[in-house]
């Protein structure tokens, strides 16, 4: 897979979990609330950073791919990217 769109990597995360269970971890991240770095935190920045950690553990993706190849709504630092997939990995 080339540059990606993160609503395409949500597409091929449905696809490996189910509908449902994508929708079920996601409600159930959302409730823990983890605190993420960036000075850019749009309205759906934890969606996309839920996304993100699924694809990383269920697409097999590095995090230098995800920072290199997904466009967000926000700037994926090297840095912050880490540690917010990270922090929203402890819940998924």
């Amino acid at each position: 897979m080339a540059a990606a769109d993160i609503y395409e990597l949500e597409r091929d995360i449905k696809k490996k979990l189910t509908i449902r269970i994508y929708q079920m971890i996601k409600a159930y991240v959302k409730t823990k609330r983890p605190t993420l770095w960036g000075l850019e935190q749009p309205k759906r920045s934890l969606n996309q950073y839920i996304i993100l950690s699924l694809a990383k553990d269920l697409l097999a993706k590095s995090y230098s791919w995800l920072i290199a190849n997904v466009k967000c709504d926000f700037k994926l630092c090297a840095q912050s990217t880490q540690h917010n997939i990270k922090k929203v990995r402890k819940f998924c």
